[in-house]
């Protein structure tokens, strides 16, 4: 939260209430609405309201200022609409999926070609380790270990293709 300053001018208020016939413009054009624009209006006003410190009257122009707030609003409802909810007992079901049998044997044959220093830095890598800590490891630049496991993907790669 931030810290609460009430010497807000009450001209910064009244543009505020001013520019509310915009913003609810401002919102149709965005695609929202009935109370889905009202909304939008609604918490572009409380958001303003709350960071109104960040206002830079001298530079920065009223409506551009509202503008600006009220698309970051937007954009972070709309990622928030795509994220789904999975019911409590679903998130469980999801997570144990098993692996199809196949993928699992054609992992397990990769990962017995994996050979030598380059092979445990190749499946250092894949295991989600950074090249800084393989390379301090090693006793390396980071841009050899990207060479070396460059090398043994490629070393791979082709026997794969051969088998």
């Amino acid at each position: 939260m931030h810290a609460t300053n009430d010497n807000r001018p009450p001209s910064f208020d009244a543009a505020l209430i001013a520019y509310m016939p915009g913003m609810r413009r401002l919102a149709s054009k965005l695609g929202y609405r009935g109370a889905e624009a009202d909304d939008l209006v609604t918490d572009t006003i409380a958001y303003c309201l709350e960071h109104w410190t960040n206002f830079r009257g001298a530079t920065d122009k009223m409506w551009n200022w509202i503008y600006w707030q009220m698309r970051g609003i937007d954009k972070n409802s709309r990622s928030k609409k795509r994220l789904q909810m999975v019911p409590e007992g679903r998130a469980y079901e999801i997570a144990e999926t098993s692996a199809n049998q196949v993928d699992v044997a054609h992992a397990r044959q990769v990962v017995s070609l994996l050979a030598g220093r380059a092979g445990d830095m190749t499946m250092r890598l894949a295991m989600g380790d950074t090249l800084e800590e393989i390379a301090k490891q090693n006793g390396v630049s980071r841009e050899r270990v990207r060479q070396i496991v460059g090398k043994e993907r490629g070393r791979l790669l082709a026997l794969m293709e051969a088998a």
